[in-house]
């Protein structure tokens, strides 16, 4: 609650900084029912051109690669809690652009195109020493296996995503205060996930063993997408603002594994082996929710321009993404997983800043 009162404060204060006090009261004192709507005055801007700033926190499933502690070495013996480890989730900046155009000076049809870009990039370490028990792998691989100690253990995940949607919409005004804009067009998207496993081994002094498991994803899909944009004015100037929409992406998914194994990372001329090498190719079907509601700040300058400020929070899902090939263990070398591990889910701040014209 006192988040959004700062939020409305801030916003209230904004205003007349932007456009001065004698706008402000003219524009959010009164009752925004009693003004004719732009539109039903054909007054309305062709062009509506915006640019967001995302700072989303970005959270892949089933990354778990290693456990430290929590089983203990008899049935009979007491053991402290353990961790289950995983890259966890993190924050990360991001950008979008878009552009909505209408189809006639007093038409409610419009086309609209927007392009976002995402890139994240995070990690978990944990470390024993020589002779210490308790850190244990949990991806196998003919390096190590579960039953063994380790020293080290990573987990780096990194993805790059961008995604372009195109569509046609039709804005509805049920009075002067609340509208609604349904939608459908196209999704498309080009994706690249990566997700490296690194455990190390101190066999003495001199030799530490060390396997990697490094695994590649890449996803490029296209489908339908639709969904709704509402909008209700609080005051002249201030609006509530809620969206959401739905897609199906179709697409061949294309999951790369490999294993890296060296004996001796401190002689410096060990070789690589790569023990382990799969690619997998299949056609499946992505769904995609997306959510967003917020604040918006409407500045009309004159009769054909228009600035905007809206902060939101927007949510993501995309569905059945993390996909990965894994091997239960060596015997008769069939022993693999395949399918989803689970989702990629998106939220966090939107913040937007639009001009239409």
């Amino acid at each position: 609650m006192k988040l959004l009162r700062l939020l409305i404060t801030f916003i209230v204060i904004s205003g007349p900084l932007a456009a001065g006090p004698v706008f402000f009261r003219e524009c959010c004192c009164r009752q925004p029912c009693s003004y004719i709507t732009w539109r039903g005055a054909c007054c309305v801007p062709s062009y509506n051109l915006y640019a967001d700033f995302l700072y989303w926190q970005v959270h892949p499933d089933g990354l778990d690669f290693a456990r430290d502690g929590g089983i203990a070495a008899l049935p009979t013996t007491d053991v402290e809690q353990g961790k289950i480890l995983n890259p966890g989730c993190r924050a990360n900046p991001g950008v979008r652009i878009g552009l909505k155009v209408d189809l006639g000076p007093c038409c409610t049809w419009d086309v609209f195109g927007q392009y976002t870009y995402l890139n994240n990039n995070f990690r978990k370490t944990s470390s024993k020493g020589l002779g210490v028990e308790g850190l244990r792998p949990l991806v196998w691989n003919l390096g190590v296996g579960g039953s063994e100690d380790i020293n080290l253990a990573e987990g780096r995940w990194k993805h790059e995503i961008s995604i372009l949607d195109i569509g046609l919409g039709n804005t509805f005004c049920v009075d002067s205060c609340f509208s609604f804009r349904p939608h459908l067009g196209l999704k498309t998207t080009w994706q690249k996930l990566r997700y490296r496993v690194k455990y190390e081994n101190i066999v003495n002094a001199t030799t530490t063993s060390q396997d990697q498991i490094c695994f590649v994803t890449d996803f490029n899909g296209i489908g339908l997408r639709g969904g709704m944009e509402s909008q209700y004015k609080l005051f002249r100037c201030l609006s509530f603002v809620g969206n959401f929409a739905f897609s199906a992406m179709y697409s061949d998914l294309n999951t790369n594994r490999q294993d890296d194994h060296i004996d001796n990372i401190n002689s410096g001329t060990s070789p690589i082996i790569a023990n382990t090498w799969f690619n997998r190719e299949h056609c499946t079907l992505i769904p995609v929710t997306e959510i967003l509601v917020g604040l918006q700040w409407d500045i009309p300058m004159m009769c054909d321009y228009e600035y905007h400020i809206m902060i939101g929070w927007e949510a993501q899902v995309w569905w059945n993404m993390m996909q990965y090939i894994f091997v239960n263990n060596n015997s008769g070398g069939n022993a693999y997983e395949f399918g989803a591990r689970g989702n990629i889910s998106y939220q966090g701040l939107t913040a937007r800043l639009s001009a239409s014209f």
